[in-house]
C-alpha cells in the first residue's frame, strides 16, 4: 500500500504541474473506480488528495465525484476524513464563486446550474458539520476549524457587499 501512495503522490505531483494532461478521462476513472474503494486508509487518503487538486482546475464538479466525497466523509479512517474536510470547503468556495459569476454576467434570479451548485454547497456544510461530531478530537477540531472559516469568510464577503462591516455595524446599532 506504501508503493501505491507514492505513485499517487507521485500522480497528484504531476496534476499540480501540468492540470492538461488530466483531460483525458481515463487517469481520474481509474482513480475513482480503485483508489477510492481501496482497503488502505493512505490511499484513500492520496486518492482525496488528488481528487481535491484535480478539482482546483475544474469549473464543476461531476456528480460521481460529489458522491465519492460525501461517501469518504463517512470512512472509517479518521486520516481520510481529514482529506475530505478541504475537500468540502473547495465546494463551498466554488458555489459562492459561480454565484458571483453568474451574478456579474447579468444572471438575475437562479438557473437549475445555480441552484444545483448551492444544493451541493448545502449538503458539503452539512457533512461538516456532520464531522464537527465525529468520534475523533482531530477531525472534530478541524471540522471546527473549517465551519469557522468558512463563516468568516462568508460573512467578510457578505460585509462587502453592503460597504463595511455588514447591516448596521457596531454593538448596539445605529
Amino acid at each position: 500500500s506504501r508503493m501505491r501512495q507514492a505513485a499517487l503522490k507521485g500522480v497528484r505531483d504531476v496534476l499540480l504541474i501540468d492540470p492538461f494532461l488530466f483531460r483525458e478521462n481515463s487517469v481520474m476513472r481509474i482513480i475513482r473506480s480503485r483508489c477510492f474503494k481501496d482497503p488502505s486508509p493512505l490511499l484513500r487518503s492520496s486518492a482525496m488528495d488528488i481528487l481535491r487538486a484535480f478539482l482546483l482546475f475544474q469549473p464543476r464538479v461531476q456528480a460521481e465525484d460529489l458522491v465519492l466525497i460525501f461517501q469518504r466523509a463517512r470512512d472509517v479512517s479518521s486520516q481520510v476524513r481529514l482529506q475530505v474536510l478541504p475537500v468540502l470547503t473547495q465546494l463551498v468556495r466554488l458555489s459562492r464563486r459561480q454565484r458571483r459569476l453568474h451574478e456579474q454576467q447579468g444572471g438575475g434570479g437562479s438557473t437549475q446550474a445555480t441552484e444545483t451548485v448551492e444544493e451541493d454547497a448545502g449538503k458539503a456544510i452539512g457533512h461538516i458539520c456532520m464531522l464537527c461530531c465525529d468520534e475523533e478530537k482531530s477531525v472534530r477540531r478541524a471540522a471546527v476549524a473549517e465551519l469557522m472559516q468558512l463563516w468568516f469568510s462568508l460573512a467578510g464577503h457578505q460585509g462587502h457587499d453592503r460597504g463595511g462591516r455588514g447591516g448596521r455595524g457596531g454593538r448596539g446599532g445605529r
